[in-house]
């Protein structure tokens, strides 16, 4: 009998194989003293150890950047970790000198402490815990002699799905893409640094599964089911097999070249619904073009930070440029900074707080941190003549804090101009809703916005006090919730009566089986990922904005997200199906 446990996808696909149960853990050092007289000599074998591991980790920076391109420099923010003197290394020299501790406990201790401050701090500091490890086990590894063994992972011999307890950032990126089928992990969550690069290298990957490392033994047959459920089925029977090779059909058609003409995104009834793409690197544009997508809704500018250091005026700049040129004639949505609960990012803090997805992030972070607003602005400024360029503030939570983001836009303007420096007046500016406050008041802003943008994931977890990356509560983040959709259709209900545009992008966005829920509340923009458009497309064809508004009616008027669902579930049942359900 096939055994299952569902967890986080976060990079999506399919697989079937053999597992391959790898120890990627904890290394644990026991206590260890020397005597005073030797306590200089192992300070010293301690900065050589940094000084080896900082030697190795640049190395294998440059190897990855043919692979990964500016995703890379994730493997590069381990420098910055072992360049922290205060929080790191003179801590543990100064323990050493203190309690005579070896180098090899006096690293294990203090990276250790530093892992659970940062898993105790929960999200964004948590997904950075494996980035922690990993330099600790280097600096472990060259203080016990040398570099770090070979390991599983880097002598694989045949295709396998890897289940782990964790990987990190530079196990991930080194991973063989033709013999990594898919992996699975006990720990992690959707913005740690090995979810970033899994999705970069098209991994197909479920993180979060608390136990599955227990559950599995190397050579058993896995299917990774990371398109719908989020599970890892282990000795699948007939039935689970079928299922895949069902699925596995429905991703290879949509990964076949699908070109969006002018009649490939009518509805049955003949509404055109434009479908943009959602993006965080500028070489995701060419699988964009390759579909037809009519424009990028949301380009994730965060994912540019993620290096050493933060990107001057003048590379963002080149980036912006590259993306608006690349996209033109068509319009390239640029979301300001996003970081904060999710995508924390050393440069700009957001550490330490006790509820981080309430904390500051997003907007409140750029205005916290206004220098580095204003070089984004100038940047996206000075770009916006080489395409079709908008500007949209995330988290807005009213009115006036919309206005707040205009003043400084603005006073950058001034400055540009002051410095006879060109750019495109008309740049439009939007804010996206994704805080219910924002939902409830939108009509406030309609007067100030050129344009809406619905984060349907963030209004989902706001709305329901639901953290979607918390592994304990997962199951009771469900976008279908009438709660949700009220907010949603009144949002769309007053951009209709004043004639802003709206968009919508988040996973109900890109998800065919919520097409239907997009399509009654009178949504006719959304953003998804490439991957997701074939999918949505095929789906959009086959329904009328009539049916769709009655299903809508009936869900939000339903007494629960379960019974909302059924409807839902119901509606998207095929037509042979239903007939079976009903005799």
């Amino acid at each position: 009998m096939s055994r299952r446990v569902r967890g986080t996808i976060v990079s999506e696909g399919l697989a079937r194989g053999e597992a391959l149960v790898v120890a990627t853990g904890e290394v644990f050092v026991p206590e260890e003293r020397v005597s005073e007289n030797l306590v200089e000599r192992e300070v010293h074998r301690f900065r050589r150890s940094v000084d080896a591991a900082r030697a190795e980790i640049a190395e294998e920076e440059k190897a990855a950047r043919e692979r990964l391109g500016e995703m890379s420099e994730i493997i590069g923010w381990y420098l910055t970790i072992l360049a922290d003197e205060t929080t790191l290394l003179q801590p543990i020299e100064d323990m050493m000198r203190r309690e005579r501790y070896t180098a090899r406990y006096a690293t294990f201790r203090r990276f250790t402490e530093i892992a659970a401050q940062f898993e105790g701090a929960g999200e964004p500091m948590a997904s950075r815990v494996p980035d922690i490890i990993d330099v600790k086990r280097r600096l472990i590894s060259h203080l016990r002699g040398g570099r770090k063994p070979l390991g599983e992972l880097e002598r694989l011999k045949r295709k396998v799905v890897i289940i782990a307890d964790d990987l990190t950032p530079s196990q991930t990126a080194s991973l063989d893409r033709e013999k990594v089928l898919a992996f699975a992990t006990d720990r992690g969550g959707p913005a740690g640094h090995t979810a970033i690069l899994a999705r970069h290298l098209g991994i197909p990957a479920i993180v979060g599964l608390d136990n599955v490392t227990s559950m599995v033994r190397s050579g058993e047959p896995v299917i990774i089911e990371g398109l719908l459920r989020g599970e890892v089925i282990v000795e699948p029977d007939q039935n689970d097999v079928h299922e895949y090779q069902t699925l596995s059909r429905r991703l290879q058609a949509r990964r076949r070249r699908v070109h969006l003409d002018q009649d490939r995104a009518l509805t049955k009834d003949g509404v055109p619904i434009t479908i943009l793409g959602n993006i965080d690197r500028g070489e995701q544009v060419q699988g964009l073009r390759e579909l037809g997508v009519q424009g990028v809704g949301l380009f994730r500018t965060e994912f540019l930070f993620l290096g050493k250091t933060a990107p001057d005026e003048e590379a963002q700049r080149q980036h912006y440029s590259r993306l608006l040129r690349d996209m033109a004639p068509h319009s390239v949505c640029i979301r300001t900074m996003d970081f904060g609960a999710d995508k924390w990012d050393h440069r700009v803090g957001g550490g330490g707080e006790p509820n981080p997805f309430l904390g500051m992030r997003a907007i409140r972070l750029s205005f916290a941190h206004e220098a580095l607003f204003r070089t984004q602005l100038r940047a996206i400024l000075r770009a916006s003549l080489e395409g079709s360029c908008q500007i949209m503030f995330p988290m807005i939570s009213d009115v006036a804090e919309f206005r707040r983001a205009v003043e400084i836009l603005q006073s950058v303007k001034d400055e540009l101009r002051r410095e006879n420096a060109p750019f495109d007046d008309r740049v439009e500016v939007g804010a996206m809703i994704e805080v219910p406050s924002a939902a409830l008041t939108v009509e406030n802003m309609l007067a100030d916005v050129d344009f809406v943008s619905l984060g349907t994931n963030d209004l989902t977890q706001y709305t329901l006090a639901v953290d979607r990356t918390n592994p304990l509560v997962a199951e009771m983040f469900v976008p279908h919730h009438p709660a949700v959709l009220r907010l949603m259709h009144r949002t769309v209900a007053k951009c209709e009566a004043h004639g802003t545009p709206l968009s919508a992008c988040g996973e109900m966005a890109g998800t065919a089986e919520y097409a239907p829920v997009m399509l009654g509340l009178g949504l006719t923009r959304l953003s998804m990922a490439a991957g997701r458009v074939p999918d949505v497309v095929t789906r959009i064809r086959k329904l009328s904005r009539e049916a769709c508004r009655d299903v809508l009616d009936r869900m939000l008027n339903a007494d629960g997200a379960a019974a909302a669902h059924q409807i839902l579930t119901d509606f998207n049942r095929p037509p042979v199906a239903r007939r079976r359900q009903s005799r």
